[in-house]
């Protein structure tokens, strides 16, 4: 902390390679018992080096990691965790689901882990220490106005940010390595002059670049501004007007600005305006800014209403619609240039949607009536679509990853999103006043994609007790112990196989106080099969069998015969 320079000499200096000479640097410094954390700017990334790493780093297994995932359901990360975690290595990306990140962070705290490669998630609001810390120094960024992702050098405050995990202050840690690679002499140079010498990029306010009508209806639905006066002298106070509009928009068009956002929120039918001249949020108005959805994202869905709720539509319909929103974009969830080419997502969708309704004017029609090929960001809105499809018809994770060349993190990511706009697409449809059945199947849909259930597990669901995942509620339904009833005459033993004693024992608990009494009356104990079977057809279920609790998909001949 003297703010002194030297210099250390460190392994494979002489390298042409950058990750040869992370590589050895990397194995010189776990041999020496010191923990390493790698940034890299991609999933995949993160994923294959920690791979790569593992066949060089000669580290005793991460034993209770690899534990602990044993009891998690199988995906393509939690095998690849286990393998690399023989080796104490492991990775980190939003491509895991939360248990498996959780068990990543902890096997690294406690030094299990030696080496872990991540992509920048790790580095926003993680307290996870390193005593070094290689960083990549580019990333992917993203613009909605070009429509491709592109490279480009992070930022000073992004280096500083992932730089900062090594040897923090508090930590216990005595000293910590940030180490940017330059294999060259002039990459040397470049890099130290704009991460060590450099200045902090200033802050970017986001306001002046999001429509403002949706930070008005926010602000009147909220009743913190209720006229035009209110909202500009609120508008000038935030950092856009005292940063941005104050230094070069003169005040004649801050005003105009603000005022043309309230007239097309009012045009909307988002906003009123009395005879004083007061504002106040309509009944969508204040549906749309309680849900936290953008005006844009509002039409849409409420033009699918108006053509939806007198006819037949499937899970699909909404599913899709909302993933072609505004606020539905989901650049996390991938989509390749192969994919794009060669997955047919549209034309799956044609086919397995070929006896719907083609006449509304809904999202999923105009796809299927186009004889052109959709833009890239709606073939992987239809991807998205049909893995939630499947998703909510309680396929296996595994299945769904090797059909849709897609993970469980993902999977996750978008279900959340997706539901959060069907549950909004409920409150609009209670603005508009719809009939109850309609909005009750929404909201039931909304819960479904939030968990990957059928309707069946919903009850389950709701109770969120400790190890009832989406696998236990399964395999609960698989068994017909998913209702009250079932489960008042189930021994807890039986339930063990699936949840905890303790949560068996509240499941139990549960089904005594809601059971039907007449269907069992009291003091007849059900008894359901002592273990799980083996083979289940259903013929409620056509085109599906459980095998060992494992729902396996069949083509129509393959389930007759």
């Amino acid at each position: 902390n003297e703010y002194s320079q030297a210099e250390e000499p460190l392994a494979g200096a002489h390298s042409d390679s950058s990750w040869e000479i992370l590589t050895d640097n990397l194995c010189a410094f776990v041999e020496r018992g010191e923990s390493c954390l790698v940034f890299v700017k991609a999933k995949h990334e993160a994923r294959r080096g920690a791979e790569l790493l593992a066949g060089r780093v000669h580290e005793p297994a991460a034993e209770k990691a690899i534990e602990a995932l044993r009891k998690l359901e199988i995906t393509h990360c939690r095998d690849s965790l286990m393998d690399t975690l023989s080796t104490g290595v492991a990775f980190h990306s939003a491509d895991l689901s939360g248990e498996e990140r959780r068990i990543v962070e902890e096997a690294f705290r406690s030094g299990e882990v030696k080496a872990l490669i991540s992509t920048s998630t790790l580095a926003v609001g993680m307290n996870l220490p390193a005593q070094n810390v290689f960083i990549a120094a580019d990333k992917w960024m993203y613009d909605n106005r070009f429509g491709m992702p592109w490279k480009t050098p992070i930022l000073r405050s992004e280096y500083e940010n992932m730089g900062g995990r090594a040897g923090r202050y508090g930590s216990g840690i005595p000293f910590g390595r940030s180490i940017l690679i330059g294999v060259t002499p002039y990459d040397e140079t470049t890099l130290w002059r704009r991460y060590v010498d450099g200045e902090r990029e200033k802050v970017e306010p986001r306001l002046a670049k999001e429509p403002l009508e949706n930070h008005v209806l926010r602000l009147v639905a909220s009743r913190s501004c209720l006229t035009e006066e209110e909202l500009h002298a609120f508008f000038e106070k935030t950092l856009t007007g005292t940063w941005i509009w104050a230094e070069s928009v003169p005040l004649e068009e801050t005003e105009f600005r603000v005022r043309a956002a309230i007239n097309r929120a009012i045009d909307t039918g988002m906003i009123t305006r009395d005879g004083s001249e007061r504002l106040g949020a309509t009944p969508l108005g204040q549906a749309v800014a309680s849900k936290g959805i953008s005006i844009a994202t509002a039409q849409e869905l409420s033009h699918w209403l108006h053509e939806s709720e007198t006819r037949i539509w499937s899970d699909l319909d909404l599913i899709l619609a909302a993933a072609l929103t505004a606020d539905g974009r989901m650049l996390q969830v991938t989509l390749t240039s192969r994919e794009y080419d060669r997955a047919d997502y549209p034309g799956v969708l044609k086919r397995i949607t070929l006896d719907e309704d083609s006449e509304a004017d809904v999202p999923l029609n105009r796809l299927r009536n186009s004889s052109l090929m959709p833009f890239f960001e709606e073939v992987r809105a239809i991807k998205i679509a049909l893995f939630l499809s499947d998703w909510i018809d309680e396929s296996s994770i595994y299945d769904i990853e090797e059909k849709y060349h897609t993970l469980l993190g993902q999977i996750v990511s978008a279900a959340e999103q997706v539901s959060w706009i069907i549950d909004a697409t409920a409150a609009l449809a209670t603005a508009f006043g719809a009939q109850d059945d309609f909005i009750n199947r929404l909201t039931r849909l909304a819960e479904r994609v939030q968990h990957g259930l059928r309707d069946e597990g919903l009850a389950l669901a709701r109770l969120r007790l400790p190890g009832l995942d989406r696998g236990a509620i399964i395999a609960l339904e698989t068994n017909d112990l998913h209702t009250p009833s079932a489960l008042a005459g189930a021994p807890t033993h039986l339930l063990d196989q699936w949840v905890p004693a303790a949560t068996a024992h509240e499941l139990k608990s549960w089904g005594l106080r809601n059971h039907d009494d007449k269907e069992h009356p009291p003091g007849r104990e059900v008894h359901p099969p002592p273990s799980l079977p083996v083979l289940v057809v259903d013929d409620r279920r056509p085109n599906e069998i459980v095998v060992e609790g494992k729902r396996v998909k069949l083509q129509d001949k393959q389930y007759r015969l």
